[in-house]
């Protein structure tokens, strides 16, 4: 059986506490591709890798955010075919909500807050459950071409 990974991150570093108070937009998904295609989370179940970085960022305002698009489709949804869902978690509510106004700066007009962080954890299988590489209309590992997820 597989022993959980976790993410160490030295507090010491000056970066950690330049992040302090600061919202902190995770896009990542804990992906390991160590065995190949299909890819395996490293992370699963009880904890989320976004909860892992809360963890060692405490005072930075940590919010789960675009992890479930390509990131050409997260900084320019306007090619989707169609108004597309994309989802927010975090502790924080107004960080929840600054990420959300960043979202519509960026052209997203549905954005679902899912609540707190631990709502991570079904996001980052969001990619798996589809069966595709997300907002892409072609299989995994081609390139990308945008379609809306929801």
């Amino acid at each position: 059986m597989r022993q959980a990974a976790v993410v160490h991150w030295p507090r010491s570093r000056p970066w950690v506490t330049a992040l302090n108070g600061k919202v902190v937009v995770d896009t990542s998904n804990p992906l390991d591709f160590s065995q190949g295609f299909p890819p395996s989370l490293f992370i699963s179940n009880t904890d989320s890798l976004a909860e892992q970085l809360q963890r060692e960022l405490p005072e930075a305002r940590l919010v789960k955010m675009f992890n479930t698009m390509a990131n050409e489709v997260m900084v320019d949804p306007n090619g989707l075919a169609s108004e597309t869902t994309i989802f927010v978690a975090g502790n924080d509510v107004t960080a929840r909500q600054t990420a959300a106004s960043l979202a519509a700066d960026l052209g997203w007009t549905d954005v679902f807050d899912l609540g707190d962080l631990t709502a991570a954890r079904g996001l980052r299988d969001v990619p798996a459950a589809v069966g595709t590489d997300v907002c892409s209309d072609r299989p995994p590992g081609v390139q990308h071409q945008s379609r809306a997820l929801v």
